[in-house]
């Protein structure tokens, strides 16, 4: 079993961590600092002769300020210029 991210500046695909054995597993994302956004995951199960995938978007949203930083700046991080 595979997990990808769409967008891998959010949700670098180093950040899906897959735990667990057959037929249970337990997905863990972890985002990239101060990035707010939607990814595609895409799980990818193989067995060697077949494979299947199945999708779904994950959103990272953050506090209203990290939102409003994020639309005026592209990055939900602090300048430290007191202009944000």
């Amino acid at each position: 079993l595979t997990a990808t991210s769409s967008n891998t500046t959010l949700l670098p695909n180093a950040g899906l961590q897959l735990q667990g054995e057959s037929p249970y597993y337990t997905l863990t994302a972890t985002p990239a600092v101060d990035q707010l956004g939607s990814s595609t995951i895409t799980l990818t199960a193989n067995d060697g002769s077949t494979s299947s995938a199945k999708t779904f978007i994950i959103t990272v949203t953050g506090t209203p300020l990290q939102a409003w930083r994020q639309q005026h700046f592209g990055s939900a991080a602090s300048s430290g210029s007191g202009l944000d």
